[in-house]
């Protein structure tokens, strides 16, 4: 230590980094080079700033023009190998450098003028020494300093590159929620319902009674993406087109599919267009826990298994068709504002026919009135009414169905 406080010159530290770069081919750990560490003290400079004056002097040579030197020192000592081992002893005039073998004259200076290394005599080299120097090429010895370096660069930005990856994959997940995921999420936790009117309008907001609303218009047995329920005008999605629809004119699925499967086909959902007399149907159907025609496919998928009720069905002809199984009279209560509905269904087994009555409240509630055998051919010509009593005395209405065959059997 007192040898580097005597020198004090930052040249001098500078040359000693540089001369340890090219003996270890630019690989120089601080750890394994107490002399640089010691010079470094001498001039007030930390390990930390030495680390970086490494990197700094590293970066100013030229290693190539350095391999040519090797490749020429190393032949001079293979020159000066077979020179020692031709005489009986060296030279007492040249002293070789312990650290490089870098021949110097005896006296002309204490350090090595290749590598500043302190002189200390030394044998000559020995020529089978020379030889391990002789058996690494050049192309060998870049190729050892190519691959250092780059292979650090590359590992330093891969935690920048991860980085990167995965804040692009965070913010593709942040956009695809807002521009497709919000909707996907919303459509399927949407309710759906079925619109069972002969055609329901979608209208652009929550407001009926004209067609300036009117975006378009939803057929029988769509499926209505409901996303708000519990009042009488809903948003909702049809066919991809948003708008609002009134609530009054959906059913769910299993209420759907029954009173689809008793209206047998679509001449016979045009007979009774209107939603009161299909509401009269289904609940006259479940009251008497009949069922429509229905595949076993879909009895499986709303109920689980195979229904084992009666089957009934309503066959009517179109709606312009007079007389048919369907029927709309005059008020029964002459209080409703509603005409009564009457209609004759069948059983597909037994080929059983009755006639059905129902008349409604101002708010289109239906009330079963009365049902009897219908005869099994022909359809409702007209319906009488006649006042009676009752055995209380009370004033009753009968109602009588006219056939368009056998009349005198049923009237």
């Amino acid at each position: 230590e007192n040898i580097y406080k005597n020198m004090k010159t930052l040249e001098g530290l500078h040359a000693l980094i540089k001369s340890r770069l090219i003996e270890k081919k630019g690989n120089v750990k601080l750890v394994d080079n107490e002399d640089i560490i010691l010079y470094g003290k001498a001039l007030g400079i930390n390990e930390n700033q030495l680390l970086f004056k490494v990197l700094e002097i590293e970066e100013t040579i030229d290693w190539a023009e350095e391999e040519l030197k090797r490749t020429r020192q190393d032949a001079l000592r293979t020159e000066n190998a077979n020179t020692a081992n031709s005489t009986a002893a060296p030279s007492s005039d040249i002293i070789y450098c312990g650290n490089c073998n870098t021949a110097n004259e005896k006296g002309s200076a204490n350090f090595c003028v290749e590598c500043g290394a302190e002189l200390v005599k030394a044998p000559a080299p020995k020529a089978e020494t020379e030889q391990r120097y002789e058996s690494e090429t050049i192309n060998q010895q870049q190729n050892n300093y190519s691959t250092t370096e780059p292979e650090k660069k590359k590992r330093s930005k891969l935690p920048l590159v991860l980085g990167i990856l995965a804040l692009l994959t965070i913010a593709a997940g942040v956009l695809g929620y807002f521009f497709w995921g919000k909707d996907y999420l919303r459509d399927k936790n949407a309710t759906r319902m079925y619109s069972f009117a002969g055609s329901l309008a979608l209208r652009s907001s929550p407001a009926g009674g004209g067609d300036y609303n009117i975006i378009g218009n939803i057929a029988y047995g769509s499926e209505i993406l409901v996303y708000d329920t519990g009042s009488e005008w809903v948003n909702c999605k049809v066919d991809n087109q948003i708008g609002y629809a009134h609530s009054k004119y959906m059913l769910n699925k299993i209420d759907f599919q029954e009173l689809n499967a008793i209206l047998a086909d679509e001449d016979t959902r045009t007979a009774v267009a209107q939603t009161r007399f299909k509401k009269a149907l289904l609940s006259y159907f479940r009251d008497h826990n009949y069922i429509g025609k229905m595949d076993e496919i879909m009895q499986k998928e709303l109920y689980g298994q195979i229904s084992n009720k009666e089957v009934w069905q309503l066959i009517a002809k179109a709606e312009t068709n007079v007389p048919n199984t369907v029927y709309l009279s005059k008020k029964s209560k002459q209080g409703s504002k509603f005409n009564d509905f009457a209609c004759i269904i069948q059983n597909l087994n037994s080929s059983e026919r009755k006639f059905l009555y129902f008349s409604f409240d101002d708010q289109e509630n239906p009330t079963f009135e009365e049902e009897s055998v219908a005869p099994l051919e022909g359809d409702i010509s007209k319906i009488d009414y006649y006042e009676d009593i009752d055995s209380y005395g009370n004033q009753t209405q009968s109602i009588a169905p006219i056939y368009t065959t056998n009349y005198q059997e049923f009237d």
